[in-house]
């Protein structure tokens, strides 16, 4: 259904709890992911009799999964990764519900598209610097149009893309094959900050927060 749907649609593709598919569904979907990244990947499927028949799978997608070594390198080498932590008890934030979100959704959603309409062709043609950035080889394909499209809209948004691209492309997966004992002394760490000594009741706090 995955590489029907992007055939026909080209849709957005969200797709959540990565780490949970069956390991028949998650093949397809890497077959579609791992191609799919970049504009004219197709995937071959062969009909009962016999005929191969291609599906485009160029579409915009997002992913969502817990990273305990279930998503694989090659989709993560493809992939802008964005870490998430849980909520810290000291951390105060927004509820998000649909019913909130949905009104400044569609309105960023219609401002995106006539934004889109208006600068589409221009784009096609567009080099961005990614010298600036540090990126090379796959990380310089996956970021190509993130930094087209800010040098596009100019302002300070060229040199906000590239530090976000710097923050995201820089040992994010390293972090994953740590220790939970690596992890522990490195927030230990972090709690000592600068100061040589400090109060164990103020460690035992940092290391709950985090």
């Amino acid at each position: 259904m995955l590489y029907r749907k992007i055939d026909r649609d080209q849709p957005t593709l969200l797709l959540d709890e990565m780490d949970n598919y069956p390991a028949d569904e998650r093949r397809d979907a890497l077959a579609v992911l791992n191609a799919g990244y970049k504009r004219g990947a197709t995937v071959d499927r062969c009909r009962e009799n016999g005929d191969l028949q291609e599906f485009k799978c160029f579409c915009p997608k997002a992913y969502a999964g817990l990273d305990e070594r279930a998503i694989v390198p090659t989709l993560l080498s493809r992939s802008i990764t964005i870490r998430l932590a849980r909520k810290r008890p000291d951390e105060e934030v927004k509820w998000w519900f649909a019913p909130l979100a949905e009104p400044s959704a569609e309105s960023l959603r219609k401002r995106c598209d006539e934004w889109a309409h208006h600068n589409v062709a221009e784009l096609e043609g567009s080099t961005p610097d990614l010298s600036a950035a540090g990126l090379v080889n796959r990380a310089a394909e996956v970021w190509w149009v993130v930094l087209a499209i800010a040098d596009r809209v100019g302002g300070d948004w060229p040199q906000r893309a590239r530090g976000a691209a710097r923050a995201l492309s820089t040992g994010g997966d390293g972090q994953d094959e740590s220790s939970k004992q690596v992890m522990l002394l490195s927030d230990i760490r972090d709690g000592f900050g600068a100061a040589e000594a400090i109060f164990t009741e103020t460690l035992l706090v940092h290391l709950k927060c985090h």
